[in-house]
């Protein structure tokens, strides 16, 4: 599973026109997968000071740009979680997002990204892991950003997407399931240990004496094996 659709669906013309309205507010996003000033947008929601939450038990605010943007408004709460992100992006005609990976933006970190695209069209190329994902205007989809991907804007039209980092909740717990994903509970089962500790825990397996099921071993490797190539990337 690459990328979903989700079941929701919002209105195109009204994200774009509240986009337009806010327009001045962008600033240029810079990063190692675009070339400079190819790749624009700006923050939606900020952090609440001090680890605070608002009287839902969330921890952002809104920005002044989407206090003036009650549809923008709307789409966010639509997911009944707390949000980390959400952001405009607006990729200019005849640009591109290089392969890449959003490190630590996927189910096993506890967050599900979700795209929106606003002036999407044909010659816009989103691919995941090689394959292409046909996204239309106003549709959300879910996407396992943290697998290899990329944007080909082959047309003369901006490109403009809506993007949400959601709390994965009991609620997208839920929907998720609901659309055929495998929540496994290997995604978080040995995320919070460290390195040194999850070899203690093989050792201890070991020194046990006693048959144990090697799927646990394989689980552990696994998670020494991703934990070491972070640590190697950061």
């Amino acid at each position: 599973m690459n990328a979903i659709q989700l079941k929701f669906k919002f209105d195109a013309q009204r994200i774009h026109k509240e986009l337009l309205a806010i327009a001045d507010s962008f600033k240029t996003i810079y990063t190692p997968s675009t070339q400079f000033d190819q790749l624009s947008g700006m923050h939606l929601i900020l952090p609440l000071p001090e680890n605070k939450k608002n009287d839902e038990g969330y921890t952002y605010q809104y920005s002044q740009e989407l206090k003036q943007s009650p549809y923008l408004q709307s789409v966010l709460e639509t997911f009944q979680c707390d949000k980390f992100v959400y952001r405009v992006h607006n990729l200019k005609a005849n640009s591109n997002i290089e392969p890449h990976r959003d490190r630590r933006k996927g189910l096993g970190d506890r967050i599900v990204r979700i795209l929106i695209p606003v002036t999407t069209n044909e010659e816009v190329y989103f691919y995941v892991k090689g394959e292409r994902v046909n996204m239309q205007n106003g549709e959300c989809w879910f996407a396992d950003v943290t697998q290899l991907h990329k944007v080909e804007n082959r047309s003369d039209q901006h490109r403009l997407q809506l993007m949400i980092d959601c709390d994965l909740n009991n609620w997208w717990k839920e929907i998720l399931s609901a659309q055929g994903v495998v929540l496994e509970k290997e995604h978080f089962e040995w995320r919070e240990y460290t390195i040194k500790e999850l070899q203690m825990m093989k050792e201890n397996i070991r020194s046990i004496g006693i048959p144990f099921d090697q799927s646990i071993m394989e689980k552990i490797d696994l998670r020494i094996d991703k934990k070491t190539k972070d640590f190697n990337r950061s």
